[in-house]
């Protein structure tokens, strides 16, 4: 196992992206979302629990945030 992403936990985080170490993954969103000067905005009542397992079949589309537990 290697490196966890600080924002999903994913063991994948080998290299530092924006000054923290994450996966590939999560760079690539908050890139796209920083680039695109996009702003999101989760329905729960609760924080939610962000984690590699919930969506990595969802390939971190933006529209992930729609799978939070409520």
């Amino acid at each position: 196992m290697g490196p966890q992403c600080a924002v999903c936990e994913s063991p994948t985080a080998f290299t530092l992206h924006f000054g923290g170490r994450c996966c590939k993954a999560c760079a690539a969103f908050f890139r796209r979302t920083i680039a695109l000067d996009l702003k999101y905005e989760c329905a729960a009542v609760e924080p939610c629990e962000i984690h590699f397992s919930k969506f990595s079949t969802i390939n971190f589309d933006p529209i992930y945030l729609r799978y939070c537990e409520t």
